[in-house]
């Protein structure tokens, strides 16, 4: 959610089963990822532009800078992995 020009509010909530999955995959960080994604079909392009911003495990909101106002953003919440780091 956008809070002014220059700063969005993101929260998230994991159910307790999504919990248990990502100890099993034995997760190393919990990153929120912000993309400008402003006249983009996201089925055939890649966003303009992509932070990230790495979160504590037990946080569950977050301000974040917005770096280009006027803009759409779309905000994904996941884990990195051994696997995916």
């Amino acid at each position: 959610m956008s809070r002014s020009f220059h700063d969005a509010y993101a929260y998230r909530e994991i159910a307790p089963g999504d919990r248990a999955e990502v100890k099993r995959l034995d997760s190393k960080a919990v990153q929120l990822q912000a993309s400008d994604i402003i006249g983009i079909d996201l089925d055939v392009a890649l966003a303009h532009s992509m932070q990230s911003f790495e979160l504590d495990e037990s946080s569950q909101e977050m301000h974040m800078p917005i770096l280009v106002s006027d803009r759409d953003y779309i905000a994904e919440v996941g884990y990195v992995t051994a696997s995916r780091a």
